[in-house]
């Protein structure tokens, strides 16, 4: 299909601005934005640019309460400059003039896919409410068709100084030897034995997730885990709860007292079938979305800002004889205990 006309929308698209609902970032090490979007706008005097706020700095303009923005500019991701004669600036004094203009994608008007780490953007100090913010700018002439976005996504990554101490009475801790991918997974593991403790009952549980403006939610991540498959008062296993009032009450969105158990990725002999999750497993770790007794679609909950958490949960039985894991030993597959790695919330907004 052909191009469409640089001046086909004129008379609509003039200073447009869309803003995230406000997000934290306190301890975080990394925050990656990434999202697709296509364009055509009037190459030289008209851009599209992003910018970060957060409130509480009062160098630039004496007010702690009010939100300041500050111009974001992605290495290798903007494609034009604003016309050299217009002069505008954040509320850093830093000049905007990158920006994204002409036609997507080589003239094509195609998607293109753009991902950014916003997290020196914003002082360490300043990190408890931080928003993104999509400029659409027009100085004069056409503006052209305009700025399409979807499939905006942050994905976050706690700092090394929050890792948990593997001594702690709940034994939760940051694990360097066992991941999915990056370098750490959450492990709930006694530190000396490899194991799980008898008589365990905690959770590790995720900062607040906003759905409020979500039209579907779902959850995704990647497990790795060798629990007793023998039942139990309670059976040894973990469970996924969630919670739309500030952890007041929970619910649980797996399947009876647990979400599997046994060691994750085997399937049964005689069967084929598994409740440990998708037998060809990367080094045992699967995905949420293979296990037969977990619901992973939040979109009932859309509306509220909820909680999600993790937890494990092991009988009082103390016997030898009767190790938490699958096995006496654990010999194959080599682990006890349980991981969870590459945790993420998705879907779509009522935006669109």
């Amino acid at each position: 299909a052909s191009t469409p006309s640089p001046t086909t929308m004129a008379e609509d698209n003039y200073d447009k601005r869309a803003v995230t609902t406000s997000f934290s970032l306190e301890g975080m090490e990394s925050a990656k934005l990434s999202f697709w979007h296509k364009y055509n706008i009037l190459q030289g005097g008209n851009g599209a640019f992003l910018q970060v706020g957060y409130k509480g700095d009062a160098t630039y303009d004496g007010d702690a309460t009010d939100w300041d923005w500050k111009y974001i500019v992605p290495p290798g991701q903007y494609t034009g400059m604003l016309y050299y004669e217009y002069q505008i600036y954040d509320d850093f004094d830093n000049r905007v003039q990158w920006c994204w203009n002409g036609v997507s994608d080589d003239g094509s008007f195609s998607w293109e896919y753009a991902n950014l780490d916003i997290i020196s953007y914003v002082p360490e100090a300043y990190r408890s409410e931080v928003k993104i913010a999509f400029n659409y700018t027009q100085f004069g002439g056409g503006t052209g068709v305009g700025w399409f976005i979807d499939d905006v996504k942050l994905v976050v990554s706690r700092d090394d100084s929050a890792i948990i101490d593997g001594n702690m009475k709940d034994v939760w801790a940051m694990n360097s030897t066992m991941s999915h991918s990056g370098m750490y997974s959450w492990s709930n593991i006694d530190p000396t034995t490899g194991n799980i403790k008898t008589g365990v009952d905690n959770y590790l549980m995720t900062s607040p997730i906003d759905l409020t403006n979500a039209k579907s939610a779902y959850l995704s991540a990647y497990f790795k885990f060798n629990f007793n498959e023998d039942a139990g008062t309670p059976p040894d296993g973990f469970r996924v709860e969630i919670s739309p009032d500030g952890g007041i009450t929970w619910i649980a969105i797996n399947l009876g007292a647990r979400s599997s158990w046994g060691v994750s990725g085997t399937e049964d002999e005689n069967t084929g079938l598994t409740e440990s999750g998708d037998p060809v497993a990367d080094d045992y770790w699967v995905n949420s979305s293979s296990l037969t007794r977990l619901n992973l679609d939040l979109s009932a909950w859309s509306g509220n800002q909820v909680l999600i958490r993790f937890r494990v949960v092991t009988n009082n039985i103390g016997d030898l004889l009767y190790p938490h894991n699958n096995n006496a030993n654990y010999g194959d597959p080599g682990f006890g205990g349980f991981y969870v790695d590459d945790v993420q919330v998705h879907g779509e907004t009522i935006f669109g």
